[in-house]
């Protein structure tokens, strides 16, 4: 809770001059980002298969995997706004 208050209450304890929480930046198109980007994408598409796999498994898959949405889109959200603060809270290297 102290990393995610850091930015907002402490901003003279922050070394950067302002602060963007997720700062859109285009990264440089080289050969090493597009591999990133496809591993990144067939790790994200096949994930979908194993969606229908659990849903032949479950006996309600609706209410199973609705559930799970739920439960673990609170823990994503709170892991994402947790390494902002830590990266705003840190200094710059550049």
């Amino acid at each position: 809770m102290i990393l995610v208050l850091l930015p907002i209450l402490g901003p003279s304890a922050i070394r950067t001059p302002e602060y963007r929480a997720f700062p859109i930046v285009m990264p440089a198109i080289s050969l090493l980002s597009l591999n990133v980007l496809g591993k990144m994408g067939f790790a994200a598409l096949s994930g979908f298969e194993y969606v229908a796999i659990l849903a032949g498994e479950c006996h309600s898959p609706a209410k199973t995997i609705g559930r799970s949405v739920m439960i673990s889109a609170p823990v994503t959200l709170m892991m994402i706004v947790g390494t902002s603060s830590v990266l705003a809270s840190l200094a710059r290297k550049t």
